[in-house]
């Protein structure tokens, strides 16, 4: 399991994502809320069942309310960005709203964005050998996805339907991710 996370915004983190990945991050990110409940121990007929409770996003989104509602709002921009570019409702949306109108109960003040961020492998090597913050590495572990998917001429080419890639991978790659 795991997530983009290109800014601290969670609605910019869901604009950058190429078509392919604003379907399946809204579904990753709705097991990821639904994992960190269960590891806290609240399940109910609205959620479904538990992915990888061992993950390091889910231990991350447990862990603290403030990590879990930042991505509960991420869940949110990427169910949006997923209506906006397909004009339909994505099927984990309901699993997203529900885990963060509970975990909105749950907390005892406002959200604010957390001070620790969980890395995946990919983005371990920017950070500790590029020295790039956390969002920096993730915009190259995309990056190096999309540059990928593109070289491999397969079925999977990025797009971004009714919306432009983001101005940092222009920045950061050939123009041929840009076609």
């Amino acid at each position: 399991m795991n997530i983009f996370i290109t800014d601290e915004c969670p609605t910019a983190c869901a604009a950058t994502l190429a078509d392919q990945h604003v379907v399946s991050q809204t579904g990753e990110t709705a097991r990821i809320l639904v994992t960190a409940l269960h590891r806290r121990g609240i399940s109910g007929p609205l959620f479904g069942k538990p992915y990888n409770p061992g993950g390091r996003f889910a231990k991350w989104a447990a862990e603290d309310w403030h990590h879990f509602m930042w991505l509960s709002f991420h869940g949110m921009a990427l169910a949006e960005e997923h209506d906006h570019r397909f004009d339909k409702v994505h099927k984990s949306t309901s699993e997203i709203i529900a885990a963060g109108q509970l975990g909105y109960l749950m907390m005892d003040s406002d959200p604010h964005v957390p001070f620790r961020w969980p890395r995946c492998e990919a983005a371990k090597k920017y950070i500790e050998g590029h020295g790039l913050d956390v969002f920096h590495a993730y915009a190259n572990v995309l990056r190096d996805k999309y540059a990928t998917w593109t070289q491999t001429g397969g079925r999977k080419v990025p797009k971004w339907t009714n919306t432009s890639p983001p101005d940092w991978l222009a920045e950061t790659t050939d123009e041929y991710l840009l076609r």
